[in-house]
């Protein structure tokens, strides 16, 4: 499992992570978790869609060396031909972007009559 190292400012204030397609017309679902260090479970945060792509993530403090899990779906429209398609995820402080990233698992390619899913993990680590 890749894992994507972010670094914050502890003094940064709230993050959130944005889980979107700007560039395509696709829609996508999903939810985010979080794990302690040791990749034991710790809480859901939160469900994402197309029109609410935003998850807060909580402060610096409480998030410093949690691993995060983004696992979610491209919905199709029945494209025929299939239809090029890109997730972007932003991991953004006070809403200055850390981070912008095509997840590798299922971020991007075409999009036809099945649904794609695709995952992003990546962890959190103050200055």
């Amino acid at each position: 499992m890749n894992i994507t190292k972010i670094v914050m400012s502890s003094a940064g204030g709230a993050l959130t992570a944005t889980i979107s397609c700007p560039t395509t017309p696709q829609s996508v679902v999903g939810v985010v978790f979080r794990y302690n260090s040791d990749q034991s479970f710790d809480k859901k945060m939160g469900l994402f869609k197309t029109d609410s792509p935003d998850i807060n993530l909580g402060s610096p403090i409480e998030n410093d060396g949690k691993l995060f899990m983004i696992q979610g779906t491209v919905i199709n429209f029945n494209d025929d031909p299939p239809s090029p398609y890109k997730v972007v995820v932003d991991i953004s402080q006070n809403g200055n972007v850390l981070s912008t990233e095509v997840p590798s698992d299922g971020g991007s390619g075409k999009i036809g009559d099945k649904d794609i899913a695709f995952a992003y993990n990546f962890s959190l680590q103050n200055q």
